[in-house]
């Protein structure tokens, strides 16, 4: 037997805990959500939950009626990426600096994030419980077909 057998054997067996133990404390895995906007999934799903034309329109008014405001964030965000990234590349950091970006990034996020859940649940309360239910259910829509 060589002398690498036995350090494989030992990596093999190690590995072989460490992905166990991994496995152990994965947390259980939450439904499936969509990464689709909930005004698309409605759109896909409307003949199965009953909703008509006008659900539809009212969907999409809220959701247009928050673009401008939403991209108001990411533009933020954008711009205190580019500016943190400016602080990373001079010569010397400015750490205190670069903190205050970075607490400003987590802020805009933060405030991106929220907004974007109170247009879903405005959308959302368009819908009655059992379609809500039923929406649930239908789980999200297929993601777009790629074109070649």
């Amino acid at each position: 037997m060589s002398r690498v057998a036995p350090f494989a054997a030992g990596l093999a067996l190690g590995l072989g805990i460490a992905l166990g133990v991994s496995a152990l404390r994965q947390p259980e895995t939450p439904p499936a959500r969509s990464a689709a906007p909930i005004q698309d999934v409605l759109e896909h799903h409307a003949d199965a939950l009953g909703l008509d034309r006008a659900t539809i329109e009212e969907a999409w008014a809220l959701a247009n009626a928050a673009r401008a405001e939403l991209d108001g964030y990411r533009a933020t965000i954008r711009a205190e990426r580019e500016e943190l990234n400016q602080i990373l590349d001079a010569a010397k950091v400015d750490r205190a600096r670069m903190a205050a970006v970075v607490a400003e990034i987590s802020a805009a996020e933060s405030e991106l994030r929220i907004r974007e859940l109170e247009v879903m649940l405005e959308i959302r309360a368009l819908l009655t419980p059992e379609q809500i239910e039923e929406l649930e259910k239908l789980g999200p829509p297929p993601p777009p077909s790629r074109k070649r």
